[in-house]
């Protein structure tokens, strides 16, 4: 805790550093403002009865030489410390002594004591020359000071420190969760392996069909640790993650870091050893300090083999030694834990974002004012402040009786709602479902079962599949389990004396939860509208800001904001089961709604500190739980529809609320508003719901009298609309962000900085770029080349996958390689005849390209010598007799010739090497020596379907159809799109009806993933050239999941320029009136399950048939491709140079062992005579 910076030097003068748990506060103080930093701690006053108290801790910094100066700021303290009214302690550098000053006078007054209670601590001086005790603390006189102890430690001060013990105990009973079983999960194929050990499919399968849900599950979780190696941690077996378990007392733990922190055992070993040496250089004629020092110096030993020899009669040397060797280890230990730290953070990108955020907002939150003293918190200590806030917020989620009136007002509202169409769904959860929820969680905090996506991810496909059968009957019969049911409670600090809670469920309520949602979305969009946005896709903030700039367009300037007050913690479970069940929910989605909230138990939760059992609540839904959000979009889409109006139109995103008169200028605005505004209030107490009137507002331009009809509601009236992240002037029409700080973004700003590698990285891909012959093109948007046939491969940052950038590079890097390759460009043809040599081959020309795909497959794996082959490394006469204990005999190879090189026994031996290689034998030195099959470079694609073309005649095909009659008796329109990728060649297709659509380009990147978007973007780009808006939906088939998840997110997938092009084509297109649906088909008739949306009216066989269509269309068209361009030859002439690669280095590997059998043949006599002999 610091004190309050100031403001001319920008430097904190005085920190406060508590062990225990503590608070700022902020005292009213003026001259000893910036001097002076308080803080409360929790105490316990007398342990027979456990009475808490609060003491009061203040830091002070005198003025040096004005006495004058400190006693002023004293006075200033010491007053607001007596009224405070508590126990309280002051200490810290006084720049004057006890006996001047303001001290005798408050020392007579019995204001304070002094802490130094004897005489012996009064003569210790503490200043830097020793001549004056300015360091001491004075105290309450309640407080009993125990003991006064000194050190001088120059690595911190050259001051003395003065240490006081008083007898108050600052610790509370607390508790904590029982530590799980470690898990060390091992690579892919043992986790498989185990699984399939420990699983049981028929006990599963029988679990489910009972609905045993809670056993079920529990078998998944006991074979998933099992699979993980889950493992005892520091001799504690830990608990397994399917126990039910209560938190237990914490216990006091011993801390293992000592004086300087957590440090090695070498480092400590160093550092015990060096105090001890230090202290015989004093004590020389210390028999028992002697023995302790040998006993150091074995164990120094033991970390250090260049431990000088210790004479312990003159350890004056030792000792500079101990001391240099400290120092020096110590620099290195902090280096590299910092640069591991760095590696760690450089290597994650949610690592190095989080450490940023966090660290910019401790530097904030140290500057902002701390708690005035007249409001001062409850309680400091975190197992205290836990069970203060589970108490109250027990109280909020404790559900009290419905009158009669409420269940009348809410019969009222529900009946006003046009019912939606009952979406009676069967909902079946598969295994990709669940893997894409999960994948959007790594990185996610564990819940109460300790169990982490990032765990899960880890166990096999067959895993998921029956972790979503689990899940498919726990939404058929809505039975969840009750490890699913409980959560912790995270207390976040709001305010003073106010938390925010933040559920946490478990991992695998949220997977499924998540999942659950996107089936949900088509009974979602058949009933929400404009207004009611949040929670689905496509309905953002943004969108609420675009009405908002719509009305003040259409000359509206009043706008009343509306903030629900505890929205979530006061959502009634019966009450939003009805609203669910009125808008046409499914019936499983209700039921399993009541059921997870059917003893819902919360455990609360303050860092590591627990509540002592779990609680039920019985009202709320979890902030953190996905359905939380689906519920609160429900909700309002209910209060839109009841309190909009011919005269007023509202929006609301989950608990913010806004309304507006539609006609603005009329004298009847305000009582329109004050109308709906009444509506709104009705329906708030229908649902149990209420609004805090301080956060809400009244906005109109200065002087505007048109709300004046609302005045009485006590609302703030300002000039200004702070909603959703944005603050708009209704005066002068501008906005500007709501919460931006530039103290924040430049701190930001500072530690990126931090992390960045000391290297200039634009500097090195300027002379990459130059050393290769590139160039940046499109404003640094695009690298181009030229490649041999001096045709311009360019590669588009955003729209091709950063594997064609490495393919670039690696092709580079080979050819560069292979050309400045000593062996290859020198021949090193031995002359001399009896040698047994290789081919004399010529180098091969400049700018050959070679495969070396043979030397990849192979390098990685197999028998050694094939892996030496593959990096063209032993396997010669050399290497071969080396490795063959005591052999002596002359090297010759079996045809005759000595000292046998690798080519020689690969290429041109009449004895070893096989007929088979007589065929197929290099033609250069790369091939010889490097077994480098030579390939030309890969060809560009030749396109000849210009996309735009194609979208220009897909959008006249849906001119022609809008304005024809309706398809399948409605009015949508239903298209299927497909891309087909083979030997880097691709095509786009969409398909409507019998008439196809197709596009090819010259893009570098023809990957599958590239071609369903590019297929995508056709659509899209088509719907916005269509001029004919006739209310028709298009409903777009895709068998691409990841891409339409790529349009939902852009900047997460390879392809983030090319997604958001799309994604801002389907809104450019909404935004035009056009309605459009996105679903995905399982490809080639997989997953017969599968149906399309609910809401579509076309069948499933007519889904399939033309998403079968849009297949052949794709691969019609990427056939046509690839008779244009030669891609498909050159992967013939690639898989070719492979067989012939690995052929060459599997030969060259078998004639070094056949010729390490011929060398220990030619042992075999000498030893036989021997054996003779003998």
């Amino acid at each position: 805790m610091l004190s309050p910076q100031e403001e001319d030097k920008g430097l904190h003068r005085v920190a406060l550093i508590s062990a225990a748990p503590a608070k700022a506060i902020a005292l009213p103080l003026q001259k000893a403002r910036t001097r002076t930093v308080a803080a409360l701690v929790d105490t316990v006053e007398d342990s027979c009865d456990g009475t808490v108290t609060q003491l009061l801790l203040m830091a002070f910094y005198g003025y040096p030489g004005d006495v004058t100066a400190t006693a002023e700021a004293f006075e200033e303290v010491l007053s607001a410390a007596l009224a405070f009214g508590g126990r309280f302690a002051i200490w810290g550098d006084f720049n004057a002594v006890q006996q001047e000053g303001p001290f005798p006078r408050a020392f007579a007054r019995g204001q304070v004591q002094p802490m130094d209670t004897t005489i012996e601590a009064e003569q210790v001086c503490t200043n830097p020359r020793r001549t004056r005790r300015i360091d001491f603390g004075v105290c309450h006189r309640r407080i009993v000071v125990d003991s006064v102890s000194h050190f001088d430690l120059p690595h911190i001060s050259d001051h003395v420190s003065v240490v006081y013990q008083i007898a108050m105990d600052t610790s509370c009973d607390s508790h904590q969760a029982p530590r799980p079983m470690a898990l060390q999960p091992p690579d892919a194929a043992t986790v498989h392996d185990l699984f399939l050990k420990h699983w049981d499919p028929t006990a599963f399968e029988a679990l489910v069909q009972e609905a045993s849900l809670d056993d079920a599950w529990a078998m998944l979780s006991d074979v998933a640790e099992k699979a993980l190696k889950g493992t005892p941690l520091d001799g504690d077996p830990g608990m397994s993650r399917s126990a039910h378990w209560d938190p237990r007392p914490r216990r006091a733990t011993a801390s293992r870091a000592g004086a300087h922190g957590h440090e090695s055992a070498a480092l400590r070993t160093v550092r015990k050893f060096s105090a001890r040496i230090h202290q015989l250089c004093a004590q020389q004629h210390s028999e028992p300090l002697r023995r302790a020092v040998q006993r150091s110096l074995c164990q120094l030993r033991h970390y250090f083999e260049n431990v000088p020899y210790v004479d312990l009669h003159s350890p004056w040397q030792a000792a500079e030694w101990a001391k240099q060797a400290c120092q020096d280890l110590e620099a290195q230990e902090k280096e590299a834990k910092l640069q591991r730290w760095k590696l760690d953070v450089k290597d994650d990108e949610r690592k190095a974002r989080s450490w940023i955020k966090r660290k910019a907002r401790k530097a904030i939150d140290a500057e902002k004012p701390a708690a005035p003293v007249d409001n001062l918190p409850h309680a400091v200590h975190p197992a205290r402040v836990v069970q203060q806030q589970s108490r109250a917020w027990m109280h909020k989620w404790t559900s009290r009786p419905r009158t009669q009136e409420q269940e009348r007002l809410l019969t009222q509202v529900l009946d006003s709602v046009p019912p939606g169409h009952h979406h009676d769904m069967t909902i079946q959860l598969e295994a990709d479902d669940l893997l894409r929820s999960a994948r959007s969680m790594k990185g996610k905090m564990e819940g109460p079962d300790f169990w982490s996506a990032d765990f899960l991810l880890q166990m096999p496909l067959s895993w998921w599949q029956h972790f979503a059968k689990l899940w498919t009957a726990v939404v058929n019969t809505s039975v969840v389990p009750q490890a699913w049911r409980k959560s912790w409670v995270l207390l976040l600090d709001k305010k003073i004396n106010e938390t925010r809670p933040i559920s946490i469920s478990p991992v695998a309520w949220r997977i499924g939860a998540k999942a659950l949602n996107r089936k949900l979305l088509p009974w979602l969009n058949s009933f929400l509208d404009h207004r009611a946005l949040g929670s689905a896709p496509h309905r953002s903030a943004s969108d609420v800001h675009a009405r908002l700039y719509l009305a003040m367009q259409q000359n509206c300037s009043t706008f009343v904001q509306q903030d629900l007050s505890s929205f979530f913690d006061s959502l009634d479970h019966n009450s939003m089961a009805r609203a669910l069940t009125r808008l046409g929910a499914p019936s499983c989605f209700v039921n399993l709604f009541r059921a997870f909230y059917t003893d819902s138990r919360r455990l609360f939760r303050v860092a590591s500190y627990f509540t002592p059992s779990w609680q039920t609540a019985t009202q709320g839904c979890l902030q953190g739980c996905p359905l939380s959000p689906t519920v609160a979009l429900c909700y309002g889409f209910i209060w839109s529809q009841y309190c909009a109006t011919s005269s007023v139109e509202c929006a609301i995103y989950v608990d913010d609320r806004i309304l507006w008169p539609r006609q603005p200028a009329t004298e009847s605005a305000g009582r329109a508003l004050a109308e709906a505004l009444d509506k709104s209030d009705l329906v708030d107490k229908a649902f149990g719901l209420s609004c805090r009137p301080e956060k809400c507002a009244l906005v109109a331009p200065a002087g505007d009298q048109t709300l004046q009809a609302l005045w009485h509601r006590k609302y703030p009236r300002q000039t200004a609309l702070h909603t959703l992240g944005i603050v708009i002037d209704v005066d002068t029409r501008e906005s500007t962000l709501l919460k931006l700080s530039l103290k924040m973004v430049l701190l930001r700003l500072r530690y990126i900085r931090m992390l960045n590698s000391p290297i200039d990285l634009q500097r090195r891909t300027r002379d990459v770029l130059q050393r290769c012959g590139w160039r940046v093109a499109e404003d640094g948007g695009a690298i181009q080349r030229s490649d041999d046939d001096q045709n311009v491969r360019t590669f588009r940052f955003g729209y091709d996958n950063l594997s064609v950038l490495k393919m670039w590079l690696v092709e580079q890097y080979k050819l560069v390689g292979i050309q400045r390759c000593p062996r290859i460009k020198t021949s090193y043809h031995r002359s001399d005849p009896s040698f047994a040599r290789g081919l004399n081959l010529p180098a091969p020309p400049p700018g050959t390209r070679h495969a070396l795909a043979g030397h990849r497959a192979l390098g990685r794996g197999g028998p050694l010598d094939v892996q030496r082959a593959a990096v063209a490394s032993g396997n010669s006469t050399w290497h071969v007799a080396k490795r063959i204990q005591g052999f002596t005999q002359p090297q010759v190879c079996p045809c005759g010739l000595r000292a046998p090189s690798r080519a020689h026994l690969t290429w041109n031996c009449d004895v070893l090497t096989p007929v088979s290689v007589l065929g197929q034998l290099p033609r250069t030195r790369a091939g010889e020596r490097l077994f480098a099959a030579e390939v030309p470079e890969f060809p560009p694609a030749v396109g000849g379907d210009p996309w735009r073309d194609a979208a220009a005649a897909l959008a006249r095909r849906l001119d022609d159809v809008t304005l024809s009659a309706p398809e399948n008796g409605c009015g949508d329109v239903l298209l299927a799109t497909d891309g087909s990728s083979k030997h880097q060649v691709g095509s786009a297709a969409v398909v409507h009806g019998d008439a196809h659509f197709v596009a090819t380009d010259n893009n570098e990147d023809q990957m599958p993933f590239t071609c369903e978007l590019k297929a995508l973007r056709l659509v899209s780009a088509a719907l916005l050239q269509v001029t004919v808006i006739a209310g028709r939906r298009f409903c777009v088939l895709s068998d691409c999941q990841g891409a339409l998840d790529a349009l939902e997110n852009p900047l997460q997938c390879a392809l983030p320029l090319l997604a958001a092009e799309v994604s801002r084509n389907l809104q450019s297109a909404r935004a035009l009136g056009h309605q459009v649906d996105l679903a995905w088909i399982p490809s080639h008739g997989k997953q017969q399950s599968w149906k399309p949306p609910a809401s579509w009216t076309f069948s499933v066989a007519m889904c399939r048939a033309l998403n079968d269509q849009a297949d052949r269309a794709a691969e019609t068209a990427r056939e046509a491709h690839a008779a244009r361009c030669s891609r498909v030859q050159w992967w013939s002439q690639w898989q070719a140079a492979k067989e012939w690669e690995m052929a060459a280095i599997k030969h060259s590997a078998a004639a070094a062992g056949a010729l390490d059998a011929h060398y220990r043949r030619a042992m075999e006599p000498a030893d036989d005579d021997q054996d003779g002999v003998g």
